[in-house]
């Protein structure tokens, strides 16, 4: 393939989707590629020789061709690498082992402790950019975590790299997450591993590209695995460690996963965070609405149907979201059209029932329904009420300090306090209510 063509299949298939793995290593699906079940022949687990300074052995007999650091086993069959390439990969696992292992603290793969973990480079894997399985042996029922790497993409360097973070966190992933239904696991596992990646390499910013999968569909149900949706949900994971947890946020949902096999993942982000999950999903939208974001200014903007309008009416998924812009200073307040179903409103300045949106402002419309909601728009002219001359002083005050009001890491105007006091609804304003999402 043409450096062309390679670089748009990346776009288009970021690896091989964990929806697929997870189906096939359950026996729910076929296997996407023969090694998401079959390891090659040299993976026999009879412990051989390694390298590095760890003295780690490998666990297998190895390739005609290999790079070993301390964590890692490069390795290729003739005519499916070079030596350039095992040397790159090598470097960028190790880079990712030491930004997630010893520095975040991450729990390291299964296998590790004694093993060099195992990297293959695999141009069979075709427009698939990576693949990581597990493989169950005598020594590790629960399987040890392999990784294939297509050399093909490798001219991109920065890509290349982030393509073996990303492959390395689903090998953390396996480490401390059982699952028993398919149908709402993969989401997550996409969403942390292209924000893993972040974490690993923080430099390179490749991951940002992914925000189009989300970008593109914002409507779709949050779990959704339609056109790689999943990878661009990696924006709840940055929303929740730039504003809800600070860092560590997403390994302290895997690790709140890790005793929940039965639990979907609404639950257990729930847990880990003390947030509930239409208030995650409404900070999300507002973060998105006012790009507040740290990296917003990488991120695809989201597609907005058209603009906000009085008596509006639509349908969204369950945590899916249509975006609309305000043309005006609106109070927008929405309302699902069967009267036991739910759905919320996000701006720049909140989010909840009723939300005050400038001229200009995106406006998010959130189902909290399964599976979609219908729903109206209603909306008035907005006029902020004069503030008082303390309210001002206190506001300079504040401004020199270098602080802003804010309920639930999103800076909020004086204007959503009125709203509440004139009794438009409810509105969040760093007060935790009950959810009924599913769970």
């Amino acid at each position: 393939m043409t450096p062309l063509l390679l670089m748009l299949a990346a776009v288009a298939a970021p690896d091989c989707p964990m929806d697929q793995v997870l189906r096939a290593l359950s026996g729910e699906g076929d296997s996407p590629h023969e090694h998401v079940l079959q390891p090659p022949p040299q993976l026999d687990a009879t412990p051989s020789s390694g390298g590095g300074t760890k003295d780690k052995l490998l666990y297998g007999n190895p390739m005609d061709h290999r790079v070993d650091s301390d964590n890692f086993s490069v390795q290729w069959m003739s005519g499916d690498g070079d030596m350039a390439t095992g040397q790159l990969a090598s470097d960028a696992m190790e880079d990712a082992w030491t930004a997630l292992v010893e520095e975040l603290d991450w729990r390291q793969p299964v296998s590790s402790e004694l093993y060099l973990l195992w990297v293959i480079l695999d141009p069979s894997l075709g427009g698939g950019t990576g693949l990581t399985t597990v493989y169950p042996s005598d020594d590790y029922a629960q399987g040890y975590p392999v990784i294939y790497l297509n050399p093909d993409y490798s001219w991109d360097e920065a890509f290349f790299r982030t393509l073996c973070a990303h492959e390395f966190v689903h090998a953390l992933q396996y480490a401390v997450r059982t699952w028993t239904d398919v149908d709402e696991e993969a989401w997550y596992w996409e969403a942390s591993a292209e924000w893993g990646a972040e974490l690993a390499v923080p430099e390179l910013d490749v991951y940002a590209g992914s925000s189009a999968y989300y970008a593109d569909h914002p409507w779709y149900r949050y779990s959704s695995t339609e056109d790689w949706h999943e990878y661009g949900m990696f924006v709840l994971n940055a929303y929740i460690e730039e504003f809800v947890t600070g860092e560590g946020g997403m390994r302290a949902v895997w690790l709140e996963s890790e005793d929940r096999p039965g639990d979907n993942w609404l639950k257990i982000l729930e847990a880990a965070t003390d947030t509930e999950a239409e208030d995650l999903w409404g900070g999300m939208v507002s973060a998105l609405c006012a790009e507040d974001l740290r990296e917003s200014g990488l991120y695809d903007p989201v597609m907005v149907d058209g603009p906000v309008e009085d008596g509006l009416e639509g349908e969204v998924a369950l945590l899916g979201t249509d975006y609309f812009e305000a043309s005006e200073d609106l109070l927008v307040t929405v309302e699902a059209v069967v009267a036991d179903e739910r759905v919320m409103v996000s701006s720049p300045e909140g989010w909840g029932a009723s939300v005050v949106a400038y001229a200009g402002d995106l406006v998010g419309v959130t189902g909290l329904t399964i599976p979609t909601v219908g729903y109206r728009l209603s909306t008035e002219s907005y006029v902020p009420p004069p503030e008082d001359e303390d309210s001002a002083d206190d506001d300079d005050d504040d401004d020199a300090d270098g602080c802003s009001c804010s309920a639930g890491g999103v800076a909020r105007p004086m204007a959503l306090v009125w709203a509440l006091v004139f009794g438009v609804g409810w509105l969040h304003l760093g007060r935790r209510r009950r959810t009924s999402l599913p769970g």
